[in-house]
């Protein structure tokens, strides 16, 4: 689906991408997507895989979290509206600590 879709004008939605194909397979395909070769195709996909995290792949701006507000709907915002991002050392481990917010609140 990735390679029929690399030179037309469209865009592949993907949900939890992640689901399917194994981290380090889904790296080297986004790698092929981010790169400078032209690509008249645009890939967005969903993830809870926060390996993915990854500024060697992904400009800041193309980086967004969700979270769902009081009401219940969902919010969308980008990685570019957090501050000190270049002392941060792990997206990773900022991530699993809830830094950027998008962790789910459990009520049990």
């Amino acid at each position: 689906m990735f390679i029929s879709k690399i030179n037309t004008d469209s865009t592949v939605l993907i949900d939890e991408i992640e689901r399917s194909l194994h981290p380090n397979m889904i790296k080297e395909i986004l790698k092929f997507f981010s790169g400078e070769q032209k690509i008249d195709g645009q890939l967005i996909f969903s993830t809870h895989e926060s390996l993915l995290l990854d500024l060697d792949i992904f400009r800041q701006d193309e980086i967004w979290f969700t979270e769902k507000n009081q009401a219940g709907a969902t919010e969308l915002y980008s990685l570019v509206e957090f501050s000190g991002l270049n002392r941060i050392a792990s997206l990773q481990k900022a991530y699993r600590q809830g830094r950027f917010g998008a962790i789910p609140k459990i009520n049990m």
